[in-house]
């Protein structure tokens, strides 16, 4: 699409005060976001719990997976330490959600660093490693997260084994 704006070049329209504002830290909205977050997780889970009616049931599924895909938000924040202003929260948070994903946080630090040095580049890029789906059959196979689960353990057996 022509006319987009790079990254670079949105960064250079701001201004060293905008950037500056930008990137100041503080704890309390990533523990607002935190606690909002682990609340609807819990709300809809025990709406999941205690609902009788398969009518209620789908829709309650849905939004509680797409709550859960959203625990890879934290865990990305933290990573960059910029979730929150106190670097023993972004750890502690890291570690919390990397669990929870089967994700052990410095694996993935060091996983996502190799990303962002390599993005975009075919052969080094990590998060290009795995192909794309190219059929609807092979995304809706991907949205079931099968394989993401499976290489996750493995990666953990893996890991422990050294």
């Amino acid at each position: 699409m022509s006319g987009e704006v790079t990254h670079r070049e949105a960064l250079a329209a701001l201004s060293d005060a905008e950037l500056l504002d930008l990137k100041e830290l503080s704890d309390w909205p990533g523990l607002r976001h935190l606690a909002s977050h682990l609340l609807a997780l819990a709300a809809i889970g025990s709406a999941i719990l205690w609902t009788t009616s398969p009518l209620w049931l789908m829709p309650l599924l849905v939004v509680q997976g797409i709550l859960l895909v959203f625990v890879f938000t934290p865990l990305h924040e933290s990573i960059h330490g910029t979730a929150f202003r106190t670097p023993w929260l972004n750890e502690a948070v890291a570690h919390v959600f990397g669990f929870l994903m089967l994700l052990p946080p410095r694996w993935f630090r060091y996983f996502h660093l190799a990303h962002h040095r390599h993005t975009q580049d075919l052969e080094n890029d990590p998060e290009l490693a795995s192909p794309k789906p190219t059929t609807l059959l092979c995304y809706a196979w991907r949205l079931t997260g099968y394989d993401y689960w499976k290489s996750l353990a493995k990666l953990i057996v893996l890991a422990s084994l050294g």
